[in-house]
């Protein structure tokens, strides 16, 4: 039955006791008890409540703080991180990221900014708006500091939803950023502090078209220093690293910008190192590490090889390890691939892994390999730790007797073998 179609249309709030005064029009001889509570409704159709939109606004910076832990990323950083700590000024919408590590680093960063605040700015932290995570349990600094420690309920993080949607936001940014670059994944702890940088000085509505930056320190931010991200970019040497003849340049990507120094983050593409200089010359027009997906004339890219150890993990040896098993299973394919086809009368060149081969990190210490006679040698020989020297004759027989012992392999030889 569609009432819609009828003169009684439904109501817009289309509750249940709504829906039962429509029905009543249809049959007046229908009676409802108005205070019956119909629980198999409530246990089959209940879902979560809508939230009403929130104009609550603070009148200064820092009354109150949205924070909250993105990560772990699914790729630790060149630096190591897995995480990042983003602390969001409710009044300002000014943004602050700290990498970190690990989440036990989450109590010094908070106590840290709320320090900083109160010396550079002047002011108190009133609010603390975090989910229920058990990183955030600083009830006795918090309690000494006077801050109140507000908190979501369980699977709401609609009610921390500002520094959630920053996430997002800077997300987006990032990754933008990172494709846009062509850079690997394990530089993402610089993109999302560039990120960052660039939201806070970009206006937003939220602010009637002003800038985080503008509405925090009460002036523009001064961009002129600003340049593109990942271009090339030439930094003079340090005199005293360099003769008269040597070269006076190194050749990098520009990385960003390192807090409270007026310095660039440069990216050594000769020892593929993080520097910091302020004598920079950029190239805005030209990438290295540019995109393969590129046209090939394009004369602004220099189309610089990826670092190895820029592409993988720091887990030495499980890369090794699966490599080692790669060539191994790699040469067993083939070798089992020629047998086939031998045995088929078919005449063909073996192939062979091209994979250059080394002795895994973790036996550099155990074992040397001798060149002149391709000979292994052991680094750390057993007999100069342990020797037979020091025992009788008889226990000495004995151990000779243990180890000359063979296991039996079956039920057949173990009945065979002496007792």
């Amino acid at each position: 039955m569609c009432y819609k179609t009828n003169k009684y249309l439904a109501p817009k709030n289309d509750t249940l006791e709504e829906r039962l005064k429509v029905l009543k029009t249809y049959y007046p001889n229908i009676h409802f008890d108005k205070d019956f509570i119909c629980d198999a409704c409530h246990q089959a159709k209940q879902r979560k409540l809508s939230f009403s939109l929130s104009d609550t606004r603070n009148a200064k910076p820092f009354e109150l703080l949205h924070i909250d832990i993105w990560g772990p990323c699914s790729v630790v950083s060149m630096l190591g991180h897995k995480f990042f700590l983003t602390i969001v000024d409710d009044f300002t919408r000014y943004t602050w990221i700290f990498p970190m590590h690990n989440k036990y680093e989450v109590r010094a960063n908070v106590t840290n900014f709320i320090t900083y605040a109160e010396n550079q700015f002047s002011t108190k932290v009133k609010i603390i708006r975090t989910d229920n995570g058990i990183e955030f349990s600083m009830h006795d600094f918090f309690a000494s500091k006077g801050i109140i420690h507000q908190t979501t309920c369980i699977e709401t993080s609609e009610q921390n939803g500002i520094v959630e949607r920053k996430h997002q936001h800077l997300l987006n940014v990032t990754r933008a950023l990172l494709f846009h670059s062509s850079l690997p994944a394990v530089f993402w702890c610089f993109v999302v502090q560039h990120a960052a940088f660039l939201i806070n000085c970009m206006p937003t509505t939220l602010l009637n078209n002003a800038t985080p930056y503008e509405k925090l320190y009460k002036k523009l931010c001064d961009i002129s220093h600003l340049h593109v991200f990942r271009c090339l970019c030439y930094s003079s040497t340090i005199l005293a690293h360099r003769k008269k003849l040597d070269n006076r340049v190194v050749l990098g990507v520009f990385l960003g910008f390192k807090p409270n120094t007026k310095g660039f983050l440069f990216l050594n593409l000769k020892n593929h190192k993080i520097d910091l200089f302020r004598n920079v010359v950029f190239h805005e027009n030209c990438f290295p590490y540019h995109s393969k997906h590129v046209q090939n004339n394009d004369s602004n890219s220099l189309s610089l090889p990826i670092p190895g150890h820029y592409a993988q993990t720091y887990d030495d040896l499980d890369m090794q390890f699966e490599n080692d098993v790669h060539d191994v299973l790699l040469d067993n394919t083939v070798e089992t691939n020629v047998e086939v086809e031998q045995s088929e009368n078919v005449t063909v060149s073996p192939r062979r892994s091209t994979r250059s081969r080394r002795r895994s990190a973790y036996l550099q210490d155990f074992e040397v390999s001798n060149i002149s006679n391709n000979a292994v040698s052991t680094k750390y020989p057993i007999n100069f730790f342990l020797n037979y020297n020091s025992l009788s004759d008889n226990f000495k027989h004995t151990i000779m007797l243990i180890s000359s012992t063979e296991e039996p392999q079956n039920y057949e030889e173990a009945i065979m073998h002496p007792s």
